[in-house]
């Protein structure tokens, strides 16, 4: 493993051990607060729709690119059990593969980055990530990675990645994900993007006016932080070793 994926392992696992222990960090996460809720449900909705329409084959195999406590997968699996498909998810953090194996014993889980994937060549129908590539901030390992993705998806599967849309000024450890770098990351594809759910700050803020609030305040595109990118294989190249990373 290089030094400088090895370096940015570490930071990354910092980070989110801080995350984990940090008061204020697990208040903004409340899964109690009716905006994060109405914001889960959001990002749901959308991933479920994009995922029915990629008309899975029976067995499909679908890879989560830091998996975390699997929650993706788990909802995969209940609302897509009619295909059967063959989950697997990686992730960095040991203790949150942990978490995914206790809800998910019928998923092979690696605790592992996803710069050097052990899997087969067009392996996987689809792949996803989820708030990955904003993570990372070393743009050789962000290549790495993508490269890895394309390469194991099946040349008619798809890969999905969600991610953050705005930069958020508070929170030097991440950065927004334009369509630009995606084009830099996944070179030649073809990329659809839809912004999902409602700037985090203010949905947990809307306290007793949630109900009211929350749906014309997310009909307004640009009060949306995150973005779900539909990132098609048949068009995606792997073209270069040398790919020039936009910022």
């Amino acid at each position: 493993m290089s030094v400088e994926r090895t370096r940015e392992h570490e930071r990354i696992r910092a980070v989110y051990s801080y995350y984990e222990s940090n008061d204020a960090e697990q208040r903004k996460r409340d899964s109690a607060n009716l905006g994060n809720q109405r914001n889960a449900a959001a990002r749901w909705s959308v991933l479920q729709r994009t995922i029915a329409r990629q008309n899975l084959r029976d067995g499909a195999t679908i890879l989560d690119v830091g998996c975390g406590s699997g929650r993706d997968l788990l909802r995969i699996a209940e609302e897509f059990s009619h295909i059967r498909p063959s989950l697997y998810g990686i992730d960095l953090i040991p203790s949150r593969i942990d978490q995914a194996r206790i809800v998910l014993p019928q998923a092979a889980l690696q605790v592992t980055g996803g710069e050097q994937l052990k899997y087969e060549d067009n392996f996987f129908d689809l792949v996803l990530s989820s708030v990955v590539f904003s993570s990372v901030l070393d743009a050789s390992v962000a290549r790495d990675i993508a490269r890895e993705m394309i390469r194991v998806t099946s040349k008619g599967g798809t890969i999905l990645c969600y991610d953050m849309r705005y930069p958020n000024f508070r929170n030097s450890h991440v950065r927004s994900i334009r369509r630009r770098y995606l084009q830099d990351l996944f070179p030649g594809s073809r990329i659809g993007i839809t912004p999902v759910v409602l700037l985090p700050p203010l949905a947990r803020r809307l306290g007793a006016f949630t109900v009211a609030a929350y749906r014309p305040l997310h009909g307004v595109r640009l009060l949306r932080s995150h973005n779900l990118a539909e990132i098609d294989r048949k068009s995606t190249r792997l073209n270069s070793s040398h790919l020039v990373i936009s910022y």
